[in-house]
């Protein structure tokens, strides 16, 4: 593989979207919960909070873990040095 960043970019697009995708699912199910005395949790900026707070980090825990295999299955690209010199 001669450019890894390419697949960490692919890698972070494909996560973005899915992340908004059930943010977006979250909302549209929030939605439909039954109403409660309390007005500020139907608002949406309540909603994505939630999410942020609840959901979120099991999302960016995903991404940590597969940008982790990713790094070691394709490692990085020392351009222009011979192999073996770890000099800058």
């Amino acid at each position: 593989m001669k450019q890894p960043q390419r697949v960490y970019r692919w890698t972070l697009a494909a996560w973005v979207l899915v992340v908004v995708l059930h943010l977006a699912l979250y909302l549209v199910e929030a939605s439909q919960w039954p109403s409660s005395d309390e007005v500020y949790t139907q608002l949406v900026s309540f909603q994505v909070v939630v999410f942020a707070l609840t959901v979120l980090p099991y999302w960016l825990g995903g991404l940590l873990l597969v940008l982790i295999v990713e790094f070691a299955a394709f490692g990085r690209v020392l351009r222009n040095r011979p192999r073996g010199d770890l000099s800058q």
